[in-house]
């Protein structure tokens, strides 16, 4: 391969690469800033338990407006070019609004555990919600400072186009922090999650195997609903951790393996693998929250007619016309009346 196909090729990478992220960054901006406007505007959806959610929303618009631009932009100039700050507030961000999302599913996972498998111990109320959720960001926040104050760095990784916590290094002050980071950040909200969940489905097939033995087939409405937001929290749990994972593992293999010995692709991949994470939460709620696709057909309904089949779109139109034409209807039936009820009044006097 002679020189000008190797440029052509890191042109295409490039190009690829940028285009690639400013497609997530304008479906996740779009997307997150969607649900955060139908959770403001509708009342029946301010319910603690949708607080996490919502904290969910800000951390993905958050990573794209502090993140992912920047990474466009690098990509089309080849470099990045927004100094050493740039990089430092790039990585920053990122690992603020990263570590905060796993903690905030952590959280959610624990308080579906309290529901199903403790409904009648700990429970969550509106102030402990909002307390937690600031306890993740907070928890979020400082883990992100560490490096730029000092413990650690933030260092250009990959293509040069984006930066990272300083996983490279093998110095024993800096693989203390991968190390602490992985546990403590990584590590331990998947044990919360794990514990929580295998708790959850434990319950459910115990109450389940009740149900068979009593010959109690329906279920509560309740029960339907809890199971419902279990397996929704679940998929959006395992969007986050099937979109990190691959990136988690090439760190570790870059902060604890032989030094040089990971190729460029191998980090690139699961960064772009990474950066998608922040699509997948609306979808998932859009799909199995009915009270949130009604809320959402309410407020944004050229949105829901867009996205939606256009059968279902022709049967709402054909719905108002129907009732729009009713409504005339009566209207003019009732004025008919009124003037036959006056004609015969003038007719007796």
């Amino acid at each position: 391969m002679n020189k000008s196909s190797e440029a052509d090729y890191a042109d295409s990478i490039y190009i690829f690469y940028g285009t690639y992220i400013g497609v997530i960054f304008i479906l996740g901006l779009f997307q997150n800033s969607v649900t955060l406007y139908v959770f403001i505007r509708d009342k029946r959806l301010h319910k603690f338990h949708n607080y996490f959610i919502v904290a969910l929303a800000i951390a993905d618009v958050g990573m794209c407006l502090c993140g992912h631009w920047m990474v466009v932009v690098s990509a089309l100039y080849h470099r990045w070019v927004f100094a050493r700050q740039g990089c430092v507030i790039y990585g920053f961000s990122t690992t603020f609004f990263g570590l905060s999302q796993i903690s905030l599913l952590a959280s959610i996972a624990f308080d579906r555990y309290l529901i199903i498998v403790r409904p009648h111990g700990l429970r969550f109320t509106t102030k402990t919600a909002c307390i937690l959720v600031a306890v993740c960001y907070i928890y979020g926040c400082v883990w992100a400072m560490f490096p730029a104050i000092g413990w650690s760095s933030y260092q250009l990784e990959g293509l040069l186009v984006r930066c990272a916590i300083n996983w490279q290094s093998k110095t024993p002050f800096d693989l203390s922090f991968s190390l602490s980071v992985m546990v403590l950040g990584w590590m331990l909200p998947l044990f919360v999650i794990i514990f929580s969940y295998g708790g959850l489905f434990n319950r459910l097939r115990i109450d389940k195997r009740r149900q068979l033995l009593k010959r109690h087939r329906n279920k509560s409405k309740r029960h339907k609903n809890e199971g419902r937001m279990a397996i929704t929290v679940l998929l959006m749990i395992g969007a986050f951790f099937i979109s990190w994972t691959p990136y988690s593992v090439a760190t570790l293999v870059a902060a604890f393996g032989p030094k040089d010995k990971v190729p460029t692709f191998l980090t690139v991949l699961p960064a772009i693998f990474a950066k998608s994470s922040i699509i997948w939460n609306p979808i998932i709620y859009v799909a199995r929250h009915s009270l949130f696709r009604k809320s959402l057909s309410e407020h944004i309904p050229c949105l829901f007619c867009f996205g939606a089949k256009k059968s279902l779109c022709a049967n709402r139109t054909n719905e108002r016309h129907s009732d729009l034409t009713t409504n005339r209807r009566e209207d003019i039936s009732g004025n008919r009346i009124s003037m036959n009820m006056a004609r015969v009044k003038e007719t007796f006097v």
